[in-house]
């Protein structure tokens, strides 16, 4: 069966009013009452102290049910624990009772009720149109909340279900935020004229039901609080401002109170209590660093020097007022460096480490520009002349810096030298002799030769072994007062030593005999001979460079020929050769001797000249080959005798070994006949 419900649809909304003892009913036709809004820390609720049995009448039959245990009307009720009856009825008779059993002490929600439903539970129907509901959770004046409860009622008679609520004297019912109650219809289009606190009696509409279940179309009412202080403001002004609040310009914090009459839609009087914040001028502190030989701008000019600088924002705050910013400006001091050396005072061409140590600026990293190229906090230099080294510093921030540093280079000895002589033969040995002419002697002199040879001293002697040139370096260090300076002088082939020349001749023919004795002797020594000395055995000399020449004839023998050449360069040599005169021999052998002892061809011997008495022998042989006679003396002869005794007249054979004056070895035989 399709049930025909009048249904009305109540909002109360509590705004912050005090509702006191009324002795009149509110009738409502079949509604909905929606009580919503509110949070766990911040709930609206309504507050009925101690209410008796006929604080809510029904008229008419119908049943009442919760939405659910997390909305709900907040009872007050006394501490203590029991059950707590809270009647909704029809009548004197016939209510609702809503019982809630506490089993502790303290204020508790009720969440359950003790009416049974003869009809299923209906979603309440939506809201819509109802402009004026905007809000449910602030706390302004004046706005609607809605306190989330309803109750469906559900008539038996699908005709009308009537809902009076009767506001008694014994009751004194307090609404949170406080508020009076006011109830006003929406009929569709517009807002019906409100029913004000005290008015009884009054219908909300009856609905037609729709197609739907328990879904009816509806005309709301809307019940409101209405605040006696129509609103709770806070004004924030500036110090040293002033704002009108109270009757007066006010310039100190404080609750201030103004009552606007008729001033809400619903033509309540409004109280708006104001509270009057002073906010302080926002000071703000402010810490600014520049470099060196910058500037910022502050207290309305650009600054250089440090110190503390006021400046004003006008209207800068989030709350509109002038801030005042306190600027403690920091300038960052100039760099500071200090720029050294480990030796700044140098021979030429002598290393040195230059080196700078920066400080203050802003700390660094620092940049570096020497005046050599190099961008190292340290550079090496080798300067030949004093010399003065500049760094550039930089930090990005300061003004670079420059600085520098001198490096002196000591004098060193101009050095020079010389020698008793230049050059000279390869034989004999020369020895030089070296001197230093540098002209001071606060030094220490070191010489090499290029032979391999060195030598300390002003005065040196060395010889030089073989031919060639030779430099000669001179080292001349000066004394560790004056800072142990070098310098050095070289002479490229200073020193000569000539190869000496190779003296040589031939005699031709060598040797000669007594009867030619004429030789010639020609030189053939090497090249650039100037001068010839002959020495010819003694015999005489020549200073021809080839000559012939004839030795005596009357003896044989050696003669030693000596010669000395002279070259260009004036070294000499010399060498020598013997020439030799051969003697000349002559042997003559008879064939035929008389030993007759007449004193005239009595012995038989060979002959002649150029025979040497050395290895002489001579022999006779009788025909048989027997040796009846032999001798080594020279020119001894045969008396023809054989052991004394006189041998016979017959033919013999002679043999003669010797060695002429030469040496050379001859012999020779023959035939003689002994004839007495």
């Amino acid at each position: 069966m399709q049930l025909n419900k009048h249904i009305s649809f109540i909002l109360l909304l509590l705004m912050s009013c005090s509702i006191f003892a009324q002795n009149n009913v509110l009738v409502l036709d079949g509604a909905y009452i929606v009580l919503d809004g509110g949070t766990a820390a911040n709930s609206m609720y309504v507050v009925i102290d101690e209410p008796s049995d006929q604080g809510v009448v029904r008229l008419s039959g119908g049943h009442i049910h919760s939405e659910n245990q997390y909305h709900y009307i907040k009872w007050f009720n006394t501490n203590g624990a029991g059950n707590y009856l809270f009647p909704f009825g029809v009548s004197a008779a016939d209510y609702i009772p809503f019982t809630f059993g506490k089993t502790s002490a303290g204020t508790n929600n009720i969440t359950i009720s003790s009416w049974t439903t003869d009809q299923a539970n209906f979603p309440r129907p939506a809201l819509t149109n109802v402009a004026a509901v905007t809000s449910m959770t602030g706390t302004a004046d004046a706005v609607p909340r809605a306190i989330d409860r309803f109750w469906d009622i559900q008539s038996p008679n699908p005709v009308v279900a009537d809902l009076t609520f009767s506001y008694r004297g014994i009751e004194n019912t307090t609404m949170s935020p406080l508020g009076q109650i006011f109830a006003q219809h929406w009929n569709g289009a517009a807002w019906d004229p409100q029913v004000g606190p005290g008015t009884p009696g009054v219908t909300a509409g009856v609905g037609t039901s729709g197609l739907v279940m328990g879904q009816t179309t509806f005309s709301p009412w809307v019940l409101t609080i209405c605040d006696t202080t129509s609103g709770v403001d806070t004004l924030a002004i500036c110090q040293n401002d002033s704002i009108f609040v109270g009757g007066a310009y006010q310039n100190t914090a404080g609750i201030y109170i103004d009552t606007l009459f008729n001033a809400n839609f619903m033509g309540c009087d409004s109280i708006l209590r104001t509270t009057v914040i002073i906010n302080p001028l926002p000071q703000y502190n402010d810490n600014l660093g520049i470099c060196f030989g910058d500037s910022a701008l502050l207290g309305g000019s650009y600054q250089t020097a440090p110190g503390v600088y006021i400046d004003t924002l006008f209207n800068a705050s989030y709350l509109g007022c002038d801030s005042i910013i306190f600027t403690t400006l920091s300038v960052k001091p100039s760099i500071a460096t200090t720029t050294n050396t480990t030796n700044d005072s140098v021979c030429p061409n002598e290393q040195t480490i230059i080196y700078t140590s920066p400080s203050l600026g802003n700390g660094g990293p620092y940049t570096y520009q020497w005046s050599n190229g190099s961008t190292d906090s340290s550079t090496t230099v080798s300067p030949s002349i004093t010399t003065t080294y500049t760094v550039i510093i930089n930090d990005g921030c300061s003004t670079p810096i420059t600085d520098s540093i001198t490096i002196y280079v000591r004098p060193i000895p101009d050095v020079s030298f010389t020698a008793n002589k230049f050059e000279a033969c390869e034989e004999p040995i020369t020895t030089f002799e070296f001197y230093n002419t540098t002209g001071s002697t606060s030094y220490s002199a070191s010489w090499y030769f290029s032979d391999g040879t060195t030598l300390n001293g002003d005065t040196v002697s060395h010889s030089f072994l073989t031919a060639g040139t030779y430099d000669v370096i001179l080292t001349v260090t000066t004394s560790p007062q004056t800072g142990s300076c070098s310098n050095s002088h070289t002479e490229l082939a200073y020193i000569t030593i000539h190869p000496n020349p190779i003296a040589d001749f031939t005699i031709n023919p060598n040797p000669v005999t007594m009867f030619n004795t004429t030789t010639f002797i020609n030189d053939i020594s090497s090249t650039n001979i100037v001068d010839w000395h002959w020495n010819i055995g003694g015999l005489d000399s020549s200073n021809a460079s080839s000559f012939s020449y004839s030795f005596p004839s009357e003896d044989t023998g050696s003669y030693l020929i000596n010669l000395i050449v002279t070259d260009n360069n004036g070294c000499k040599d010399t060498t020598y050769r013997y020439l030799v005169v051969k003697g000349e021999f002559g042997l003559y052998v008879p064939n035929a001797f008389t030993p007759d002892f007449d004193n005239l061809n009595d012995g038989f011997t060979p002959n002649g000249f150029g025979i040497s008495e050395d290895d002489y022998l001579f022999m006779i042989f009788d025909r048989w080959g027997e040796l009846i006679f032999q001798t080594k003396e020279k020119f001894k002869p045969w008396n023809g005798t054989y052991k004394n005794t006189p041998v016979k007249n017959d033919v013999y054979i002679w043999k003669l070994n010797f060695k002429d004056i030469n040496g050379e070895k001859h012999n020779a035989i023959g035939k003689l006949t002994l004839i007495r």
